[in-house]
């Protein structure tokens, strides 16, 4: 048990995938395990306060995932492993889509960014939605790294707090640093994945316009990931 905790809670997307696809833990179980985290660490006036919204489909996603593991029909290394995403990205799920603005704080959009949908294609459960710097920092550059008006205040699960420049994905990163996923995806114009990713202790990665486009993204920004190798 301890050592199925210590995988869970590694942001090592490599390796829960890997142990997924062996069949030493099912997507189902390691979805449970992360909501039950997320709800004892993240939620309350103690909490870290990165996650914004928990996706009511997420265990649905989990048993497919695990139905079709078991037919053989395996996507590739994400088959199965939750992950959480930024709250400026489009879902289909009934998740509010907010960008950490208070005027969009009941948003739910009509279509999905594409970076869900090719997750989704490659077998990724998403298990919900991550704070973020209000409008990924678009709004002032006094503006703390940390705040959200819809979200409000991300805490830094090493302690501490996230400072002003310290990136606009600091709900991603503070998810991965804190156990709360496998990975976790963030978004970038500038700074806003490299610095909240180098203050939590975990790795973002950035792809390319060719890979992963933007579209269903506020602001528009490119799409990153976040984990631990």
């Amino acid at each position: 048990m301890k050592e199925r905790s210590a995988l869970l809670a590694s942001g090592s997307a490599r390796a829960i995938g890997a142990a997924i696809a062996a069949g030493e833990i099912s997507a189902l179980e390691a979805t449970e395990w992360y909501l039950d985290r997320i709800e004892r660490l993240d939620q309350g006036k103690e909490g870290i306060n990165c996650v914004r919204t928990v996706s009511r489909l997420a265990r649905e996603e989990a048993r497919r995932a695990d139905a079709a593991l078991a037919a053989g029909q395996a996507a590739g290394p994400l088959h199965g492993v939750p992950y959480l995403i930024k709250d400026n990205a489009f879902t289909l799920d009934g998740s509010f889509a907010s960008a950490g603005a208070s005027a969009l704080a009941e948003f739910i959009p009509p279509y999905e960014a594409t970076v869900v949908a090719r997750l989704r294609e490659a077998g990724a459960v998403l298990l919900g939605k991550t704070n973020l710097t209000e409008f990924a920092d678009f709004v002032a550059e006094t503006m703390p790294a940390e705040f959200s008006g819809a979200g409000g205040v991300v805490r830094h699960p090493l302690g501490g707090r996230y400072d002003r420049g310290m990136g606009s994905s600091v709900g991603s990163a503070a998810a991965v640093a804190a156990g709360f996923c496998g990975f976790a995806i963030g978004s970038e114009t500038q700074n806003s994945i490299q610095a909240p990713a180098v203050h939590s202790a975990v790795v973002g990665n950035d792809s390319n316009l060719l890979i992963v486009f933007y579209v269903q993204i506020m602001p528009d920004d490119f799409v990153m990931q976040l984990h631990r190798f």
